[in-house]
């Protein structure tokens, strides 16, 4: 997959109001948000679920 594609996630509307405002607060996109949440994880062997 190239670097610059991307995709549509769906969410439902509560978790995407979740994800808008943590995004804010850290001033960065929701996609930037996403894609450093998802790097956390993996880095540190975390299960979000």
């Amino acid at each position: 997959m190239e670097k610059d594609s991307k995709t549509t996630v769906a969410v439902e509307r509560t978790t995407f109001t979740k994800l808008d405002r943590l995004a804010k607060a850290n001033n960065v996109s929701k996609m930037e948000f996403l894609t450093h949440a998802i790097n956390y994880f993996e880095k540190y062997g975390i299960n979000p679920v």
